[in-house]
């Protein structure tokens, strides 16, 4: 399968190949690496778009077995994705594609919690997503709200500041084009948790600069 996927077969075989590997996959870890290693390879392939390539990492991420390092390349393809195809998708396929990939990411934070290694990349990714999604508005409600559940369950706590200003940044995109309800409630609830770690005076400084916002009244 992985030799019709990097290889130079039509379009309906490579397609075939990608959606029958993560049944194997999920079963098997010797059939991992190939698997991701085909999502990477498809994802620069011009004809296959990013359902062909997501689907496949969804099926893999929820499979019964997950270590870390399998956690790890899941995320790295995924940003792969998302940073190489949403510039040159319309607004709507672009949606469509940041929800997928940012399931697949909450699934993954959620699931691996403290044995994520690959939390700087999960915050570098959520903070590329909210860059794209802030300008949408209310129209982006529903990819921003996957993108601060899955901070949510990255261990900020045991990273440095870097990471912990990155997770700001995330937060501070999210709520700077909306006033949706849900999305603020969340935003407070993360901006709440960080502020009970030990963190810089400036990056405290950061967290009540956003607390005055009108819109977290």
């Amino acid at each position: 399968c992985a030799r019709v996927v990097a290889g130079g077969c039509g379009l309906t075989a490579r397609r075939l190949a990608l959606s029958t590997m993560p049944a194997m996959a999920a079963r098997l870890s010797i059939g991992r690496e190939p698997l991701l290693r085909s999502c990477l390879a498809a994802a620069q392939q011009v004809d296959l778009g990013y359902v062909d390539c997501l689907c496949p990492l969804a099926q893999l991420a929820k499979a019964a077995r997950l270590e870390p390092e399998i956690a790890d390349a899941i995320i790295h393809v995924v940003a792969f994705i998302v940073r190489t195809q949403a510039p040159s998708l319309q607004v709507e396929h672009r949606h469509d594609m940041l929800f997928q990939a940012m399931t697949i990411v909450v699934i993954i934070t959620g699931r691996m919690g403290l044995l994520l290694r690959a939390s700087e990349g999960v915050v570098s990714l959520l903070q590329y997503v909210a860059s794209i999604m802030a300008p949408e508005g209310l129209e982006g409600t529903h990819v921003m709200l996957l993108v601060l559940r899955a901070l949510q369950d990255v261990p900020l706590h045991f990273h440095n500041e870097a990471v912990l200003r990155g997770a700001l940044s995330v937060i501070d995109l999210s709520i700077a084009p909306t006033q949706d309800l849900d999305v603020v409630v969340l935003a407070a609830e993360l901006l709440q948790s960080m502020a009970r770690q030990r963190i810089a005076l400036q990056t405290l400084a950061d967290v009540v600069r956003i607390c005055e916002r009108p819109c977290m009244a």
